[in-house]
């Protein structure tokens, strides 16, 4: 016989088979169409939401029908008024279904259908059992009662999940129309603020088109389009549900659907977003290019937001209120790290007062560990503000205690300003992003040291001693990596095609340049900055081919 389990409960109890289908736990055409099961008990109303997850599966030849249209499955819960002195009656009343249409031999030889149990502990507690529809000969493989499942995703199992009413989903085009909004009640009541998203898989794909036709894939909204452009190694995206315009979570893939393998909601639920919760929070997964019109509405501190690059998880971005904020935050960490003349030493805020920082910052976990390390061993008093982004890379690894201190864990931080205007935040976001990947990934170092032995001498000796004559660079100029690091974003923060105007028109003409380096400058204006140029098209062609993303494009999604 049949039983139902429930892992969660580590529980296990028979089911009731109501026909011979049931108690043979298949679907046999000469039969019926239907199996009808009763549970022992009534399911009772738990802590945590559960759905009925039933597995079937089908011999290929029984999918194969002129009219594959007709292959249908269909799944319904058995309430109260559908017994009768103890019996099912013969003629059930209309209720809500969970149906797949559309099953062919291509689409799986095993389903599963996953139905929300209804939140309401009066409708709950009417429920009976439950019965399968199928066009099919079907067997009926396991039934338990799991965590609950919203969405589709396709392979050696064809997973649908629905909500509480049901609904259809077409496994010819089982990504063509989604609605969400069930899900996001349900997970919002009962996990509070944790972190929902919208996860799109992909299929393996290691051809992301040529340069300027990357393949992607969209997902329309009621609201707007979403472009997801295709990235080697590029397994899923995670739109952040409360990002998406006016909570828009009835969608669709409306092109290239045959790069995707699953739409489906999900929730974190070891999340903790409370605005007047004292943990570090969680960061949102998500992609920079959706960070830029970032409402502050939906921020989680009044003061910033954090977010981790799904790209690149270990890189850590922060979105600061204003420079103010930010200083609080960075500006003794920069001093600290990178400033010539300060760099290896804790200052105070009355040795940094009238000093500027940065007005976007970026940090490797070894940099940030030797700050904090130095502040532990000197016994140094931190801001609030520094204390709390301690806890928080701590949190996530990026630092890590020890008996003695602090070492590097995994990761990097950047960040920029809402004080920013936008085109410079996008500018700045793909300065900073192209600096965390060169702390995450070592062959993207390795790149960056060959091309910069080749750069032309003199753009380079323009480009170091612009770095160190501006006062609000002020860069450590013996510091290779600090000088191939900065060297790789600025060739790569701007589109190609910008590059021979910012270097030759804009840096090399600035007043404050032409008057520390005269000659370099002339230098880099007559040959129209070609060897930033060249570099720049180096780099490019590697980050492309690695990551999928473009000089002045750190990002793979885009409203």
């Amino acid at each position: 016989m049949l039983a139902l389990s429930n892992p969660a409960a580590g529980t296990s109890e028979q089911l009731i088979p109501l026909n011979k289908n049931a108690k043979a736990q298949r679907i046999d055409q000469n039969q019926s169409q239907y199996m009808f099961y009763q549970f022992q008990k009534k399911p009772a109303k738990t802590q945590e939401p559960l759905s009925l997850k039933l597995v079937m599966s089908f011999a290929a030849d029984r999918l194969s029908g002129q009219d594959n249209s007709s292959n249908t499955v269909t799944v319904a819960f058995l309430y109260d008024q559908d017994f009768s002195g103890g019996k099912l009656i013969s003629q059930l009343s209309p209720r809500h279904t969970a149906k797949i249409t559309g099953l062919t031999a291509d689409t799986a030889e095993k389903i599963s259908v996953s139905v929300l149990l209804p939140q309401s502990a009066e409708v709950l507690g009417s429920i009976q059992g439950f019965l399968v529809h199928s066009t099919a000969d079907t067997v009926l493989e396991s039934a338990s009662l799991d965590e609950p499942f919203f969405g589709c995703t396709t392979g050696d199992i064809f997973s649908c999940g629905f909500g509480t009413n049901g609904g259809i989903i077409s496994a010819a085009a089982p990504f063509a129309d989604f609605d969400f909004s069930e899900a996001a009640e349900v997970f919002s009541s009962t996990y509070g603020n944790a972190l929902q998203y919208v996860n799109i898989t992909f299929r393996d794909q290691d051809d992301t088109g040529p340069l300027g036709q990357q393949n992607k894939a969209v997902l329309s909204t009621t609201e707007s389009d979403i472009s997801v452009r295709r990235a080697p190694g590029q397994t899923s995206v995670k739109l952040y549900a409360p990002r998406l315009k006016n909570g828009a979570l009835a969608a669709g893939i409306t092109a290239h659907s045959e790069m995707v393998t699953g739409v489906s909601y999900i929730v974190e639920k070891d999340t903790s977003t409370g605005k007047n919760d004292d943990r570090p929070l969680k960061p949102i997964n998500t992609d920079p290019g959706l960070i830029f019109d970032w409402s502050k509405e939906l921020w989680r501190k009044s003061d910033y937001e954090v977010f981790s690059w799904e790209q690149f998880p270990s890189v850590l971005i922060f979105d600061f209120a204003d420079y103010n904020v930010q200083d609080n935050f960075l500006k003794r960490l920069a001093f600290y790290t990178e400033k010539a003349g300060y760099k290896g030493k804790l200052w105070t805020d009355k040795d940094l007062e009238g000093l500027h920082g940065y007005n976007a910052h970026d940090y490797s976990a070894e940099g940030l560990a030797k700050f904090f390390d130095s502040v532990h061993k000197e016994n140094f008093q931190l801001n609030p503000q520094e204390l709390e982004l301690r806890a928080l890379l701590a949190d996530r690894g990026v630092i890590v205690a020890t008996e003695n201190g602090w070492t590097a864990g995994e990761g990097a931080l950047i960040s920029i300003s809402q004080e920013s205007p936008r085109y410079l935040r996008v500018s700045l976001m793909a300065h900073e992003c192209y600096h965390g990947i060169y702390f995450t990934r070592p062959e993207l170092r390795e790149e960056v040291s060959r091309v910069y032995a080749a750069f032309d001498p003199m753009s380079l000796q323009f480009l170091e001693e612009y770095y160190t004559s501006q006062p609000s660079l002020n860069y450590d100029r013996s510091d290779r990596m600090l000088m191939e690091n900065e060297m790789m974003s600025y060739l790569m923060q701007q589109a190609i095609t910008e590059v021979s105007y910012y270097f030759s028109e804009n840096l090399a003409n600035r007043a404050s340049v032409t008057k520390q380096i005269p000659e370099l400058a002339r230098y880099v204006r007559e040959t129209k900055a070609r060897g930033f140029t060249e570099a720049a098209e180096k780099l490019q062609d590697f980050f492309y081919e690695e990551y999928g993303l473009a000089a002045g494009r750190c990002y793979l999604v885009m409203y």
